[in-house]
């Protein structure tokens, strides 16, 4: 049998209110370029792609500040976040709900 690996976007959203939309997306996982700095401008490319992909379509910058987004927004980038690992599945939902909807899905792949 297969493993599937999920990526849990906690309704506690782990995003850094005092870093940038896309800071807060890479946090602990930046990409860097050939000599090692940096690489700000894939990070952009990337995290307005994954945006896109998530249609979100009221994010007026990724450099804006995650403090100043709704409560929507923030969900997104969460989601996006959980995203950019090699997860199969994420689920933005409560604790409970997501045991439930874990299970059922464990039991649809059996």
């Amino acid at each position: 049998a297969a493993a599937v690996v999920f990526a849990v976007v906690s309704q506690y959203l782990a995003l850094a209110d005092n870093l940038e939309v896309v800071a807060s997306l890479f946090l602990g996982r930046v990409l860097v370029g050939r000599a090692g700095a940096l690489d700000e401008v894939r990070m952009e490319e990337r995290c307005r792609t994954l945006l896109d992909s998530l249609s979100v379509t009221t994010l007026r910058s990724v450099r804006a500040p995650v403090a100043s987004l709704s409560g929507g927004q923030r969900q997104a980038i969460a989601v996006a976040r959980a995203s950019t690992t090699s997860a199969a599945i994420a689920f933005p939902l409560a604790r409970t709900l997501l045991r439930d909807r874990v299970e059922a899905f464990a039991r649809e792949r059996s």
